[in-house]
């Protein structure tokens, strides 16, 4: 049997022969081929994902153990590997169609995606903290002492400071700021002290969505029987920060629930069977999925010969692309606060100085 690469799904790079890679298992979706808008629109993400060493032949080895590979194997009843091979044989056809002890029917709407390890890393780490962002406000604000007591409007009850906030920015009587963060540094120059946030202020969405599931998901089995019946509708109370569910909709990380934005009711299960931080770096590489418009797709089976050349020229042209839409982006609004865009020329220009400098040196 001859060998041959993959293409990552998402970088759409070749993935050669011990490569380390990540694995992720999807789930065909009915879609309509007008028109995609969402990463899961033709397949979702189905179990958190596996990592390993690419084997030339379409499939992992070396596989990393875990709970989730632990999970995956007690959830159709088969070791890992032959899991990976039976849906492989059944995604390429070859022979008859291979079955699993457990959960057939899913095994069945299952294949997978390959993409290099760096890449799915660089994608799990790859985000804002939330207090520099302006539409976790709310969140912040009780953080930071605040209450509500009317729609936007929020009051610090012991020094008697109120403040409006709306999701695009928070205002009082004499200023105006455009993130947590500003108002946080603000507040402490007013005597503030927030040394027991420490823990809270690098933290990403998913980090704080994650915390904020489990103790919804508490309080709300701590609850008897008749007062639950009165939360049919809104079984968790209302929240600081958004529930898992809102920061991986349409991805089943445990098989059976799909996600879905403001979904009524959680399994607390996922959070005994698998590693926080597996699933709170996979929940931000989903949102960056998001944010960026990129799909899940089945890795494409590349040639023996991957013709890296290409590849390095047609990524260079894309980094000059992007490069090109950044600075026409300042020019164009010479007089607004770009924060992001501004460190990214930065580093954009740094990159292009270690390029000249790489040159030179050959």
């Amino acid at each position: 049997m001859g060998s041959f690469n993959k293409i990552g799904f998402i970088s759409n790079t070749p993935i050669e022969y011990k490569d380390p890679v990540m694995l992720q298992f999807m789930k065909f979706n009915e879609f309509d081929m007008s028109g995609n808008t969402y990463p899961t629109d033709m397949l979702s993400p189905y179990f958190l994902p596996i990592f390993g060493k690419y084997d030339m032949y379409g499939r992992i080895q070396d596989i990393q153990m875990s709970t989730t590979i632990k999970y995956i194997q007690d959830f159709f009843g088969e070791d890992i590997k032959t899991i990976i091979e039976k849906m492989d044989d059944n995604c390429v056809g070859r022979g008859e169609k291979k079955h699993v002890n457990k959960n057939d029917k899913l095994f069945q709407q299952l294949t997978f995606g390959l993409e290099h390890y760096s890449v799915y890393e660089k994608m799990a780490i790859m985000y804002e903290p939330s207090i520099n962002d302006k539409f976790d406000s709310h969140f912040w604000l009780k953080k930071f002492g605040f209450e509500k007591y009317k729609s936007d409007n929020f009051i610090h009850y012991q020094t008697g400071m109120k403040v409006f906030a709306d999701g695009w920015e928070i205002r009082t009587n004499t200023h105006t700021f455009h993130s947590p963060l500003e108002f946080k540094e603000h507040l402490e120059t007013q005597g503030f002290n927030f040394d027991s946030l420490d823990h809270l202020i690098e933290a990403s969405k998913s980090e704080l969505s994650y915390l904020e599931t489990i103790e919804a998901i508490d309080e709300f089995e701590r609850l008897d029987k008749d007062e639950k019946s009165n939360r049919i509708f809104s079984p968790y109370r209302e929240k600081h920060f958004g529930l898992i569910s809102n920061y991986l909709t349409g991805a089943s990380i445990d098989g059976d629930m799909v996600f879905q934005h403001g979904s009524k009711f959680l399994n607390a299960d996922i959070f005994k069977k698998f590693y926080s931080m597996h699933v709170i770096d996979f929940m931000n590489f989903h949102m960056n999925m998001r944010s960026m418009n990129l799909s899940y797709m089945p890795s494409n089976y590349g040639n023996q010969s991957p013709h890296l050349e290409k590849y390095y020229h047609l990524n260079r042209t894309i980094r000059s692309l992007i490069s090109d839409k950044v600075n026409s982006l300042l020019d164009e609004h010479v007089d607004e606060e770009f924060p992001e865009l501004r460190k990214l020329k930065i580093q954009m220009k740094k990159d292009e100085r270690s390029d000249t400098i790489k040159e030179i040196m050959k």
